[in-house]
């Protein structure tokens, strides 16, 4: 029997296949706030370094798509800006906004 993700058989049921959809949601999530936990770090470090906010943001969105282009191309980028539009048009990015 063929081994699929995770070491796990790939004929399993409907439950397995919601157990593995939680792990990754699980996972995605750690991987999240490990993400997080990291920028908050950098920032503050830039922060007392004397570094301005509008450089530390110029720098990590210029670098950010730079990297997004150069692994996965041209239109991932103008996606990822289209999305990024539509976020901060639904409020995302407002500091402390009350979702209702």
């Amino acid at each position: 029997m063929p081994i699929g993700e995770y070491g796990r058989r790939k004929n399993h049921t409907v439950n397995d296949t919601e157990e593995l959809s939680r792990i990754d949601k699980l996972i995605l999530e750690e991987k999240r706030t490990l993400a997080r936990e990291h920028f908050s770090s950098a920032w503050e470090n830039a922060i007392a370094e004397g570094i301005d906010v509008e450089i530390i943001v110029d720098e990590l969105v210029s670098g950010v798509l730079l990297e997004l282009a150069r692994i996965h191309g041209n239109e991932a980028v103008q996606k990822y800006v289209v999305d990024l539009g539509e976020r901060e048009v639904i409020g995302e990015f407002i500091p402390d906004r009350i979702l209702q």
